[in-house]
């Protein structure tokens, strides 16, 4: 038993969540896309926010953020989390205006298979559905779409080739980031930190510039 007493723990997700904030923590029981500032607010200052970070089911974190007495919560990737397979995105991937050209790229999408890239770029964009379906000579397409933007890569006679059209032009961005993170030395998700703030979640790398996303909280 604690011997200063029941702590008080918002269950985000749980029908029986206590109601009488601030709150010793919050631990969330579904994956978030970004962490709400909202937890970090109803936390008392030393407080924890627990939660799974990413939707993607081979690319999720667990996430530990302490509260700081200024209103902000700082912390880090403890490690993996396993999430549900996502449904079927909720809008198709469409060239957006763009004239979806294709060309080659030397970078293969399966890296997207492995946790931590998956993780890093659903850092770098938060909004992103990635999935993988079959080509009509039955070879396997990689699809990422986010608003307004898609990218399919497929591997052909002569490796891979990337379709896209939108704002931004994911696969350039992906390409990017996938470069940064090798030549980081392919750090773990582990090695992730992240501060939250009444209006943005920042999240990074130590050490890498490169490896660096500070997102908009609604």
């Amino acid at each position: 038993m604690n011997p200063d007493g029941p702590r008080n723990i918002l269950e985000v997700g749980s029908p029986t969540a206590a109601a009488h904030p601030p709150y010793d923590g919050v631990r969330a029981t579904d994956p978030v896309r970004l962490i709400p500032y909202s937890w970090v607010r109803q936390t008392k200052p030393g407080g924890t926010v627990s939660a799974v970070l990413g939707t993607w089911q081979e690319g999720a974190g667990r996430v530990e953020l302490t509260v700081l007495p200024d209103g902000t919560a700082e912390g880090r990737v403890t490690g993996r989390a396993a999430v549900p397979r996502p449904s079927r995105p909720p809008f198709l991937p469409g060239w957006s205006g763009a004239d979806g050209t294709g060309r080659p790229t030397d970078t293969s999408p399966t890296l997207l298979n492995d946790p931590t890239p998956a993780f890093l770029a659903q850092l770098a964009f938060p909004e992103a559905w990635f999935w993988v379906t079959t080509g009509e000579d039955l070879e396997s397409v990689y699809c990422l779409s986010v608003p307004g933007a898609s990218a399919q890569i497929q591997d052909d006679t002569y490796g891979w080739t990337v379709h896209q059209g939108g704002r931004p032009a994911l696969w350039d961005e992906i390409e990017q980031l996938l470069a940064a993170w090798q030549e980081a030395g392919r750090p773990d998700l582990t090695a992730v930190r992240l501060r939250v703030t009444a209006d943005t979640q920042t999240a990074w790398v130590p050490g890498h510039p490169a490896l660096r996303w500070e997102k908009r909280l609604v």
